[in-house]
């Protein structure tokens, strides 16, 4: 693999990291938020 493909790949894991926390909040806070 080059270099460009390694930042690719680094790049789209840190990206998915970031969406996958980003849901994981919102949905916490809906959960939250029906609770009371």
């Amino acid at each position: 693999m080059d270099i460009n493909a390694v930042n690719l790949v680094m790049l789209s894991v840190v990206v998915v990291s970031y969406l996958a926390f980003l849901v994981y909040c919102i949905l916490n806070n809906l959960f939250k938020g029906k609770k009371h």
